[in-house]
Parts: structure tokens; C-alpha cells; sequence
């Protein structure tokens, strides 16, 4: 699955929209609609610190991004 359907799946499993998602990840929603529209990836920083830190679907997010991420796709 690619990093923009892990992100629309996520806002609407959670039904969260792009601000309210955003602002659970310490980003914007422009960020978050970038994602989505699979204009840039979540940065691998804020991912392995997402995965870290919390234990409720911002982890699941982020690892699941984190396996899809082309900057660690070893593919």
C-alpha cells in the first residue's frame, strides 16, 4: 500500500480530518494533505519518533509508512 493510501485510510478509520490529523502528528494540514495527494512522504525523523513515542494508531501510521517509505524501500 503506498504512503497516501495508509494516510487516507488512517483519517478515516480515526475520522479525523487533515487539521485534526496534523495536529495529533506535530504537523500541519497542508503537510498532511501533501501526504495524502502522495506529494511528499512523512519525513523518516518524525516517523521513527511517532513510533517511539506513542502506542495508538500514530504508531500504527507511522510503521506502517515507515515500511513503505521510499528513502528505506530496499525493494
Amino acid at each position: 500500500m503506498s504512503i497516501a493510501n495508509i494516510v487516507k485510510e488512517t483519517r478515516r478509520k480515526e475520522h479525523l480530518s487533515l487539521s485534526e490529523m496534523g495536529e495529533a502528528l506535530g504537523v500541519t494540514r497542508q503537510t498532511v494533505h501533501q501526504w495524502e495527494k502522495d506529494e511528499a512522504p512523512p519525513g523518516v525523523a518524525l516517523l521513527v519518533r511517532t513510533s517511539k513515542n506513542y502506542e495508538d494508531w500514530r504508531k500504527e501510521f507511522a510503521l506502517a509508512c515507515l515500511a513503505e517509505h521510499p528513502a528505506l524501500n530496499h525493494r
